[in-house]
């Protein structure tokens, strides 16, 4: 099995917080980071308005609530 790198950008895809958002590739969080802050091209472009619906591709910090999800 190979390991798995955990970086600021993908960190979001591994984490139990992570939410499905229905008709859309970007994701939303269920406990969001006070802290958390996005680029400002992400922010402007649309694609950052976290915690409802965000690519984490534009995070500026990592998440201080992420938590890695169980594999089964």
């Amino acid at each position: 099995m190979t390991e798995k790198k955990i970086t600021m950008i993908n960190e979001c895809h591994y984490c139990i917080h992570r939410k499905s958002v229905l008709g859309n590739t970007h994701i939303s969080c269920e406990k969001p980071d006070k802290a958390m802050t996005g680029s400002q091209h992400g922010v402007a472009g649309g694609s950052f308005f976290y915690p409802l619906i965000f690519d984490p591709v534009w995070k500026t910090k990592d998440c201080e609530n992420f938590k890695l999800k169980e594999e089964k």
